[in-house]
């Protein structure tokens, strides 16, 4: 998490300048106990609220599973809260595994448990279903 302090250490207004900074490129990465990467916010731009979360355009999420993509997330925009480690957001939203895309308006990541809901619009679409045994499905023409 130190990190993550010094990317956004520059959202902070000086004393005397009450308007608030911009970066761009903002990336706040989450690491496990031993070091590897669990996930990582990234957006084109980041931009201090008065109450203290991060306002992030252009979002964009990655959550890792034994150092490699497991999940990607997109959305125009979002919330972020350092101090519930959340993001949320109104905006429309699409997230991808390997095999499956979900889409909808509205959400809520929560980074350290792990967690990813959307609230409304939901759209699911499964992808190489025919390749999947494990379903316990006849899938395909009849015959």
């Amino acid at each position: 998490m130190a990190l993550c302090s010094c990317l956004l250490v520059g959202l902070l207004p000086a004393a005397q300048d009450k308007k608030p900074q911009v970066v761009h490129d903002f990336r706040v990465p989450d690491y496990d106990e031993r070091g590897q990467l669990r996930s990582e916010i990234m957006g084109d731009t980041a931009r201090l609220m008065d109450d203290g979360r991060i306002a992030v355009t252009l979002l964009r999420m990655n959550l890792y599973e034994e150092g490699k993509v497991a999940m990607r997330a997109f959305a125009d925009e979002c919330v972020f809260d350092r101090a519930t480690q959340t993001a949320v957001s109104d905006a429309r939203v699409r997230v991808e595994r390997e095999d499956v895309t979900l889409s909808g308006l509205g959400f809520t990541f929560n980074i350290k448990e792990r967690s990813f809901k959307i609230f409304d619009q939901t759209r699911v679409e499964l992808k190489n279903v025919r390749k999947r045994t494990d379903l316990g499905l006849e899938l395909g023409g009849s015959k």
